[in-house]
């Protein structure tokens, strides 16, 4: 044992007997394996934060990477659809059914700013309605790849049959990974959810839905769509879609920036639809229910006219030589459709004579309405005030029409 100390402690003899730069040189040594360690240690540490720095500095903070979700920011005509919000595309599986896409301004029916996108599928006119009827909308945006992201959105669905199926309607959204785009190829198609239905001219509350979601691509395909599952004669519904959204990082790559189509396809021309009158709720009266005919505008002599049956507000401003936007604003009246019989009208500038104008025209042409068409797009069309076009075809509100509705050209 005690040699096996004694041989234990000889180093150490040594050390202290060993000559001052030999103890240097040891301490010396020491020190450099010392710094080599820490070196090491410090370029892992350095390697092990690089990704992370390289990705946080490709990835911004979050937003909605998706084109035109709030609908205000223009619509564009799609064949085959109608008119779709600017950045979206469109589908349908077609046949057994009509379809519309509009620009929905009517207030009850937009969740937030003046415009969303409306979805119509409907049975009139089909020969034979078939179950299983889908429409709705894609749109193929930059993402960054394995981050995640929340889709969300806001809708309505309103019906002309209240009586059914109480699941007889749904929503569903999906998506795809890269850039081709196939709403056919979705496996992962989730329902919102929505199964309260509303009458069609009789609004209720939107409902909202939200889902996470992983990107696995630099491209994702956002599919949202409306499915009707029974083919019942005469049959409509409106799917009423707004703020759809897709928040999460914001992708620079490429240089397509945030949303929009990835698809180098050409543009479809931008309409510059007239606006649809905006909803009123109804006063205690009934507006007029216009004939088919009409004869003179009966006109006063005292700066005031008394309106008829049959009368139209453009007809009685032309009959004075005046627009029908300054009758309405001398009337301070909102919404040239709801004016009613024995109503006193103010005429600015009564000095000057009337001239009444006769009307005793016979329609000369009937319109079919196509899909996507609205009454403004059809009045510019055709060179028609909206009011006139409306008051003709005994239609309460200019923003129900529908796919095969037939309407008098005058």
């Amino acid at each position: 044992m005690r040699k096996l100390i004694e041989r234990a402690l000889a180093p150490l003899r040594c050390y202290k007997r060993a000559p001052r730069w030999i103890r240097f040189t040891l301490s010396l040594r020491r020190a450099i394996r010392l710094l080599l360690i820490v070196a090491i240690i410090a370029s892992a540490v350095t390697a092990a934060a690089l990704p992370r720095v390289s990705l946080a500095s490709s990835v911004g903070s979050d937003v909605n990477v998706l084109d035109n979700g709030d609908f205000e920011h223009g619509f564009v005509s799609q064949p085959g659809c109608g008119v779709v919000g600017a950045g979206w595309h469109c589908f349908t599986n077609d046949g057994g059914a009509n379809y519309g896409f509009y620009d929905e301004q009517w207030g009850p029916v937009v969740a937030d700013g003046a415009h969303g996108q409306l979805i119509e599928i409907n049975a009139k006119g089909v020969s034979t309605a078939q179950n299983d009827r889908y429409a709705g909308l894609y749109q193929t945006v930059a993402v960054v790849d394995w981050a995640q992201y929340t889709l969300s959105l806001k809708g309505m669905i309103r019906t002309t049959l209240m009586d059914g199926d109480p699941w007889r309607y749904t929503v569903q959204v999906g998506w795809t990974n890269g850039r081709h785009a196939d709403w056919q190829s979705v496996t992962n198609w989730v329902d919102v959810g929505w199964y309260t239905y509303y009458p069609r001219e009789a609004p209720g509350g939107f409902s909202y839905f939200s889902t996470p979601l992983m990107a696995e691509d630099d491209y994702v395909t956002i599919y949202v769509r409306a499915w009707k599952k029974w083919g019942i004669d005469g049959e409509e519904i409106n799917i009423s879609l707004d703020s759809i959204a897709l928040i999460g990082p914001e992708a620079h790559h490429h240089g397509y920036g945030i949303g929009g189509p990835v698809a180098m396809e050409p543009k479809q021309p931008q309409y510059d639809y007239p606006p649809a009158p905006r909803y009123q709720p109804a006063p205690s009266y009934q507006p007029v229910a216009a004939p088919a005919y009409y004869g003179n505008a009966y006109v006063m002599n005292n700066c005031t006219y008394t309106v008829q049956r049959g009368d139209i507000l453009g007809w009685i401003a032309q009959s004075y030589g005046m627009s029908e936007q300054a009758l309405l604003r001398s009337n301070r009246i909102r919404n040239a459709n709801l004016i009613y019989v024995g109503q006193v009208l103010q005429i600015p500038n009564c000095a000057v004579q009337p001239q009444p104008v006769a009307h005793s025209w016979a329609p000369q042409r009937v319109y079919t309405v196509q899909p996507g068409e609205s009454l403004g797009y059809i009045c510019q069309r055709f060179g028609v005030d909206v009011n006139t076009l409306a008051a003709i075809n005994q239609l309460g509100d200019t923003n129900f029409i529908y796919v095969g509705q037939q309407l008098v050209i005058p």
